[in-house]
């Protein structure tokens, strides 16, 4: 079983505290794994946005050590990193939500990191 998580992007547009979301994704990945125990969880750093940069960085840097906290044998937290390589310029419509390319680039993220997992 596994959770693929790209959260957070409306919360920072909103200008919700970054500790807060993570507390809040937290909160997710932890009711999920009442439902499945070794849930394997791909918790991504998101892609820049032109809107909040401040607290879409604030957020990522929060995200390595709160996925950290929550790995544990036989159900792993992984840290997929979204945001390099994004240009929100390039990649969006918005300066918020990808467009084609930018869907193309995030879903290689997740590949990537999927891929990479089954070799662990």
């Amino acid at each position: 079983d596994v959770l693929l998580l790209h959260l957070g992007t409306n919360d920072c547009t909103a200008g919700l505290a970054p500790s807060e979301t993570v507390r809040k994704l937290d909160a997710i990945i932890r009711i999920a794994r009442c439902y499945r125990p070794g849930l394997s969880v791909f918790w991504a750093r998101i892609i820049p946005n032109t809107v909040r940069p401040d607290l879409v960085r604030e957020l990522n840097a929060l995200i390595p050590p709160a996925a950290a906290a929550l790995h544990r044998p036989g159900a792993p937290v992984r840290v997929v990193d979204a945001w390099t390589g994004f240009d929100p310029a390039a990649d969006t419509d918005d300066g918020i939500h990808p467009n084609e390319a930018g869907e193309d680039k995030l879903a290689a993220c997740f590949s990537e990191a999927l891929l990479a997992a089954r070799k662990d």
